[in-house]
């Protein structure tokens, strides 16, 4: 079907009275992106964690409504979107507003799933309670604003033919969409200042902090995307001629869509390159030891020197451990299989005796993962 769809679609040549066919192409380049760079999140997820997380099912979800999207988009194509009205039949109209009228819906499913997703993610990340509890009350907020802007999306028009824009009595859309924008925005910015100020206090080198706001930080071409948007809307939804005119704004209406979603896998293609150049599984499965019997005694060894890397890369998550700095235990003069009898210094305290052999115990156990990883 999806085949059929866009060789019809695309076997439409484009004229001065129709640029349809632009939408289309659009629509399918930017879900095959999309649909892509998620299937890349999905594997990372995978070969780091064996398991998936609340923040790729959420991923998972955008994808697949960007794709539904798509899918109404090109039988709107099909149908006239994109033509002068002029050439059109009052059917062909319907099925245009109906294509609208869906395509509207899975935009804002689509863009509050990845949304969700990127707060999920960056909920998982944070140190600070105060950190969690803004990515919490954020995608709380996320919630609220797609369930109370999505009912005057779904009643646009009087029952019952509520997608029916020829109607006398219709919301103004161009209103509608300049009232919701704002707050859309907002939430960007929010999403993209919480990556710096879980930074702050970090024990990483400024490189690797600046890694690791990077990865959000591609958030802020949605913003700009959306923006352009907003501006293509306002000046299309004013001209009579709206499904010709409505051309530029459906173009970049998918791309909103596949940057959203891109963006929200960013954080992922570091650490999946880095599988394969740096020896981050090393570091993954180091992390998943620490989190899982001796993240105490890790934390022990570091109390008198504030947090340590290993500490701040365990409560930083599995994403954030290609970050930061994964450094060896310091035996203090005692080898590995050396008799007390054979040290050429005085037997260590009780204490040190303890500290030495938990050290020792650690990396037996990373050394016997790490070869069971790459049998």
């Amino acid at each position: 079907m999806l085949n059929l769809l866009f060789r019809q679609t695309t076997s439409v040549v484009v004229t001065a009275d129709d640029h349809g066919p632009t939408i289309a192409v659009a629509a399918w380049f930017c879900v095959v992106i999309a649909v892509l760079s998620t299937l890349i999140r999905l594997i990372t997820r995978l070969i780091i964690r064996r398991m998936l997380s609340i923040d790729d099912f959420f991923a998972i979800i955008a994808m697949i409504f960007h794709i539904v999207e798509c899918i109404t988009v090109s039988i709107g194509v099909q149908h006239g979107l994109g033509k002068k009205r002029d050439l059109l039949t009052t059917a062909q109209l319907h099925s245009i507003d109906k294509s609208i009228y869906v395509s509207d819906l899975f935009y804002i499913l689509t863009t509050s799933s990845a949304k969700l997703s990127v707060l999920e993610l960056l909920r998982y990340l944070a140190i600070a309670d105060s950190h969690r509890n803004i990515a919490r009350w954020t995608s709380y907020a996320v919630g609220i604003w797609t369930v109370a802007i999505i009912f005057p999306s779904l009643f646009r028009c009087s029952p019952p033919q509520v997608w029916n824009l020829q109607s006398d009595i219709c919301i103004n859309m161009e209103a509608y969409w300049i009232g919701v924008t704002p707050m859309d925005i907002l939430i960007e910015a929010i999403m993209l200042s919480l990556p710096v100020i879980m930074m702050i206090g970090v024990h990483i080198n400024r490189r690797k902090k600046l890694m690791v706001i990077g990865a959000f930080s591609f958030r802020i071409f949605t913003v700009i995307v959306t923006i352009v948007r907003l501006y293509y809307i306002t000046s299309s939804h004013s001209n009579p001629d709206l499904t010709f005119a409505i051309v530029k704004s459906e173009i970049v209406t998918q791309c909103v869509l596949g940057v959203s979603i891109i963006t929200a896998c960013i954080p992922y293609l570091k650490p999946f390159l880095d599988t394969f150049s740096s020896g981050m599984l090393n570091a993954a499965v180091r992390n998943h030891h620490s989190a899982h019997g001796t993240q105490n005694e890790l934390y022990a060894l570091s109390i008198r020197k504030g947090r340590s890397n290993e500490e701040e890369t365990n409560r930083l998550g599995y994403s954030a451990s290609a970050f930061a700095e994964s450094r060896p235990p310091v035996h203090r003069g005692l080898n590995v299989g050396e008799s007390d009898h054979q040290m050429s210094h005085p037997p260590p305290s009780d204490n040190r005796k303890i500290l030495v052999t938990t050290e020792y115990n650690i990396d037996q156990t990373l050394e016997s993962t790490s070869s069971w990883l790459s049998s």
